[in-house]
């Protein structure tokens, strides 16, 4: 079988770090062999966050992502498929060979240390004291124990919501709550299961980044459990059984994404007989974000599209409501690969006799994906079109630096999942609901909390638009890590 040695490397790797307290890494889940071929293996694994290490004096990283574990190190380049079921942990190699292994044991020494660490799962982050400690190490340490909050975040191939899981879960410990995370790997069946096995713990909140509307069979266990649930940046579709949602106001963010296009191509001196070209995009149809963010863009660019100043190449929805167009330019599941493909096929057909001045993008990754399509094109090579994004990612951020992507908007994160861990802090001690920052949608806006089933409480942050000119505003509110801000300068 292929990659026997590389696979020997993680686990020695694993072990490694294992041995000298998990150095910078974090323990995410344990897992004892059931079925396959160990490899002569040791027959317990722990599946690692994104990281770096050294074994061997060799410099080694290893990341996991969008449904795959990475190892890189100067004499392999390895990745394997993993997924969970429950218990459950699959890896497969390229081959198709399975490994199984289920859930829960001992880390190697613990018991020499005198050491438990108690089982996690995947996307939860727990760090082991020193061995020589003696101590008891449960996962998380907080100074009191309010109970379980579970944070259930629907994917990791878009980088933030890998950040906003690890946001929350600080700030739900800083506060005396105990806190696990799970990611959604884009498959609402998995984060119903894993949303179950919280309502099994005895969880007293839930904060859930949902991926589509059927999670509604796990909101109403949740509320006949009467467990406080709070819909995170993405809004629960068709249930009436939660009260809360929290999010930025995804009308503005649309809206700033299009206003830097009426600026960068200063629509406002533009004219119908030399009119600007621009192409839509919009993200997943499973987001009830996505219709914010577009109709946002679209209420102040449609006033430039209809006095002919600005064409559109391609489907042109004037709103979310055509439904047809708007599917037809929505990114299913904000999968970049996707957009990537669409604007390629775009290029050699509506848009090959004209030179595109701009896309509305509706966040970073597509945006990069938009913009690789471009540059392939020797018409955009040294021209690329006007391209926006959302959510500040670093990669983003660089690109905005050297002049490719032109704008991003900054949802503050960390302070939006603060607030919904104040949020749900406040609503479990029975107190009203007062956040620095944060404002109850009133008025128009109340439609932003209007779930289709009925209309919940929407608290909303509000976003910031970047370009080249401010890219110091994330920068300065510690979005990024200091050496990320180091090359953003």
């Amino acid at each position: 079988m292929k990659k026997l040695s590389a696979i020997a490397l993680v686990f020695a790797l694993t072990f490694s770090l294992i041995a000298c307290g998990g150095g910078s890494s974090a323990l995410v889940g344990k897992w004892s062999l059931e079925s396959g071929d160990p490899f002569d293996n040791p027959e317990e694994m722990e599946l690692l966050k994104d990281g770096t290490g050294i074994i061997d004096g060799a410099g080694i990283s290893w990341k996991v992502e969008s449904g795959r574990f990475y190892v890189f190190h100067p004499l392999i380049a390895a990745s394997w498929g993993y997924k969970t079921l429950g218990p459950t942990l699959i890896l497969t190699d390229d081959d198709g060979t399975d490994l199984t292994y289920k859930k829960g044991s001992k880390l190697p020494g613990a018991a020499a240390s005198g050491n438990k660490i108690e089982s996690s799962s995947p996307g939860e982050s727990k760090q082991p004291e020193a061995a020589s400690s003696g101590n008891k190490v449960e996962g998380s340490s907080p100074v009191e124990n309010r109970g379980l909050i579970g944070i259930a975040m629907p994917e990791t191939h878009v980088m933030r919501w890998v950040i906003d899981g690890n946001s929350l879960k600080n700030e739900a410990e800083k506060r005396g709550y105990r806190a696990e995370v799970q990611y959604g790997n884009a498959d609402q069946a998995e984060q119903n299961r894993q949303i179950q096995s919280f309502l099994t713990q005895g969880a007293k909140a839930l904060i859930i980044g949902c991926i589509n509307d059927d999670i509604s069979s796990v909101i109403a266990e949740a509320a006949r459990n009467k467990v406080v649930v709070i819909s995170y940046d993405r809004i629960i579709q068709n249930s009436a059984d939660y009260d809360y949602y929290i999010t930025f106001n995804n009308f503005k963010v649309g809206a700033l994404q299009a206003q830097s296009i009426v600026n960068g191509l200063n629509l406002n001196a533009a004219s119908s007989s030399a009119p600007k070209y621009i192409t839509l995009f919009a993200g997943s149809p499973t987001d009830g974000n996505a219709y914010f963010f577009y109709d946002g863009a679209m209420n102040v660019l449609n006033p430039y599209i209809d006095s002919g100043v600005l064409q559109v190449v391609g489907p042109y929805p004037r709103t979310s409501a055509d439904t047809d167009n708007f599917q037809r330019i929505a990114t299913e599941y904000w999968q970049a690969y996707y957009a990537k493909i669409r604007m390629e096929n775009l290029l050699n057909g509506d848009a090959s006799n004209v030179v595109l001045d701009a896309v509305l993008a509706p966040n970073d990754s597509l945006a990069r994906a938009i913009i690789e399509a471009c540059k392939a094109d020797p018409k955009y090579r040294n021209n690329l079109p006007i391209v926006t994004g959302q959510d500040a990612e670093f990669d983003s951020a660089m690109s905005i630096k050297n002049g490719e992507q032109y704008s991003t908007v900054f949802k503050d994160t960390s302070k939006l999942a603060e607030a919904a861990v104040l949020l749900a802090d406040q609503i479990l001690k029975g107190q009203s609901v007062n956040i620095p920052g944060v404002v109850l949608a009133s008025g128009n806006l109340m439609r932003i909390g209007n779930n289709g089933r009925k209309i919940v409480k929407a608290y909303l942050l509000d976003p910031v638009l970047i370009t080249r000119d401010n890219l110091n505003v994330p920068i300065n509110a510690g979005f990024y890590q200091p050496q990320e801000a180091a090359q953003l300068r």
